[in-house]
C-alpha cells in the first residue's frame, strides 16, 4: 500500500497514478465526482491497482464510466474484473 491516512489528495494521485497520464486523469475525476472520490483512492490503494491499471479499468473494463467505476470499486468487483481482463488479453 502507498497511501497513508494523512496524505493529501494532490500526494495521493501523484502516488497512486506512476505518471500515467491516463491514471492521472480518471483519479482527479474520481476525486471531483462526489465526496466520497477521496475514498475511492484509499479502496483502489487497498487491492494495489496502480497506474496503468487505473487506466484499464476505466477505459477497457468501465468503458469510460467515472460513475460505472466508482461502482465496481466500491462493490469490490474492480480486482477480479481487471485480473479477467488481463487473463482474456494476455497481459501480465
Amino acid at each position: 500500500m502507498r497511501l497513508s491516512t494523512d496524505v493529501t489528495v494532490k500526494d495521493a494521485i501523484v502516488k497512486m497514478c506512476d505518471g500515467n497520464p491516463g491514471a492521472l486523469n480518471v483519479l482527479v475525476q474520481l476525486v471531483k465526482r462526489d465526496e466520497f472520490g477521496f475514498i475511492d483512492l484509499f479502496h483502489l490503494d487497498d487491492v494495489e491497482i496502480y497506474g496503468p491499471n487505473i487506466w484499464i479499468c476505466y477505459k477497457e473494463i468501465c468503458g469510460q464510466d467515472i460513475d460505472a467505476l466508482s461502482a465496481a470499486i466500491h462493490d469490490h468487483t474492480i480486482q477480479k474484473s481487471l485480473r479477467d481482463w488481463k487473463a482474456a488479453h494476455h497481459v501480465a
